[in-house]
């Protein structure tokens, strides 16, 4: 298929969005698409365009005709001469034609919008499974797992998310999820004041689109911040140790293989340890980690990192200790 331009993906991720709409249908029932009088809106996106990305699904009941300074909307009816349509003007009560275009409901093809988000984040076929079986029906889908960091996330597409979020927040909960994802909204993003469930971000897709470039592709270094927070490959590039909050994952820039830290406990010592790493300070006492880890917690707290390592069978492949008492990133 002939690669998309930015203009235009822009477009058909609006298209996309708004396709949630009801229209009524001529017989009386209730579609879900655009209206062909609204496709004026998605300038980038031509007949050909709509033809390759949606399908007719059938025809509005009525149509939005200018009276006076405004518009009303006016029963259509099929002309039995013609394959058009005819309406009887509000203003001169003369019977008009229109052409089938105008009245036509567009839905957008959502495998295929879907599988092109994939092609964009460059998820393999064979991870792509969610797509051709929503997890919720004409609003969620699964599409794959990209690289976040050194992490594989999953990635999720919702539509109408603003209208959906309880049943959404419902499913990312569920146990047989992972605690990580980034769900891409075909609309805008959800107020601050929305906490979003387990570690999970909600990323616009709009926000992500290079602009600088005229053939569409998706920013992948702004995503990664947008997810985490940080430039990782200027942190990482920059820094003998990075810690990824989002994934809880330790990066040494000395060992090739990052570990995942389990447990807030443990994560708040790993964090508090970079942190004072990078600012010159290698060896910390164990009593200063473990206050960063606990805080003013006195019931249930360790005293060795031992214990609050305890059942990690690979913390001293990452810290060590030159001293009694006294430890340090291995780096």
């Amino acid at each position: 298929m002939r690669a998309l331009s930015t203009h235009s993906l822009l477009d058909l991720i609006r298209l996309f969005e708004q396709s949630v709409q009801r229209v009524v249908g001529e017989d009386g029932q209730i579609l879900t698409g655009i209206p062909g009088w609204k496709l004026r809106q998605y300038e980038a996106l031509d007949s050909e365009h709509i033809s390759k990305w949606c399908d007719c699904i059938g025809y509005a009941g009525y149509y939005p005709t200018p009276y006076g300074n405004d518009h009303c909307d006016v029963d259509v009816f099929p002309n039995d001469d013609s394959n058009r349509y005819l309406y009887r003007c509000p203003e001169t009560f003369r019977l008009r034609k229109i052409e089938p275009e105008e009245i036509a409901i567009y839905h957008p093809r959502e495998e295929q919008f879907l599988n092109a988000m994939a092609d964009l984040l460059d998820i393999p076929l064979a991870l792509r499974s969610g797509i051709s079986k929503a997890d919720i029906q004409g609003i969620l889908w699964r599409i794959g797992k990209v690289r976040v960091g050194h992490t594989l996330t999953d990635v999720w597409v919702a539509r109408g998310l603003a209208l959906s979020v309880d049943a959404v927040f419902q499913r990312l909960q569920q146990t047989d999820l992972s605690d990580l994802g980034i769900i891409l909204t075909a609309g805008n993003s959800l107020p601050a004041i929305i906490t979003v469930p387990r570690h999970y971000r909600i990323i616009p897709i709009k926000e992500v689109i290079d602009s600088t470039q005229n053939t569409a592709r998706i920013d992948m270094e702004k995503l990664n911040q947008l997810v985490t927070g940080v430039n990782l490959a200027n942190e990482i590039s920059m820094s003998p140790v990075h810690f990824d909050e989002y994934t809880n994952t330790l990066n040494i820039r000395t060992n090739p293989a990052p570990w995942m830290i389990r447990g807030p406990k443990q994560a708040a010592a790993i964090k508090y340890m970079v942190e004072q790493t990078n600012k010159g300070r290698g060896e910390l006492s164990a009593a200063e980690i473990l206050n960063a880890a606990y805080g003013a917690q006195s019931i249930g707290r360790s005293r060795r990192m031992q214990n609050l390592f305890s059942g990690n069978e690979v913390w001293r492949d990452y810290i060590t200790s030159h001293r009694k008492g006294f430890w340090e990133f291995h780096i």
